[in-house]
């Protein structure tokens, strides 16, 4: 099965607005045009980068393979990189033209995007 770029932000961006208790299972079943086991796959690529905490239910008649519970300080930083819509499709754009990416490198493409925002509206050029 194939990554899915918009599918993970998409997971990232509903654990971060879940009011869940921490600990328990966060509610994933809102995001759509996706199977859940599109979804459960995701979670566990995004567990398995660091950026989320996740329970595997794969032995479980669970609809989801993974259950997300929260994401970790990773998760919220790379999600603060790609949250901006704009960022986020110049960064796909850039990781498409590339031809090949990581997440790691996804996250840095979009820091760079934020740093040139950062130094056109403040004129400081941070690096």
């Amino acid at each position: 099965m194939r990554r899915h770029l918009d599918l993970e932000r998409e997971i990232l961006l509903a654990v971060e607005a879940d009011e869940h208790v921490v600990g328990e299972n966060v509610d994933i079943s809102g995001i759509e045009g996706y199977s859940a086991h599109q979804i459960g796959y995701q979670v566990g690529l995004l567990r398995q980068a660091g950026l989320l905490e996740a329970i595997d239910c794969r032995s479980d008649d669970a609809p989801f393979e993974w259950h997300p519970r929260c994401l970790t300080m990773a998760g919220h930083q790379y999600l603060e990189a790609i949250r901006d819509p704009e960022i986020w499709r110049k960064t796909k754009e850039g990781a498409s033209l590339a031809g090949s990416f990581s997440i790691d490198l996804l996250g840095k493409l979009a820091n760079g995007f934020i740093r040139t925002q950062i130094k056109k509206h403040t004129g400081i050029d941070i690096e």
